[in-house]
């Protein structure tokens, strides 16, 4: 038997992306590190641990957060900004012919 893939229209709101690329690194990066110190040493609040990096690493890899989609909040928008086509601090001289 076949898994089916998800497409957008099929999972709704849980696809879409609603955190900026920063945040998804750094859910990744944070998250990694408290899985990897959760398995490699033993404490009493492990199983707390365990669940904050998988929970992170969860959203470090979707790109989706569900306490933002709960608030309505998206930081998405951020990255996205108009491309500059003149990237020169000086300003663009213009030859006028006579």
């Amino acid at each position: 038997m076949m898994a089916s893939q998800n497409t957008s229209s099929e999972c709704g709101s849980a696809c879409h992306r609603n955190i900026s690329q920063h945040e998804q690194q750094l859910s990744l990066l944070i998250g990694g590190g408290l899985l990897a110190s959760s398995l490699l040493f033993a404490r009493s609040w492990n199983i707390l641990t365990l669940a904050v990096g998988g929970g992170l690493l969860y959203r470090g890899m979707t790109g989706h957060c569900m306490t933002y989609e709960a608030l309505g909040m998206s930081t998405a928008e951020d990255d996205l900004e108009p491309a500059r086509v003149n990237s020169s601090p000086r300003p663009a001289r213009v030859r006028q012919e006579a």
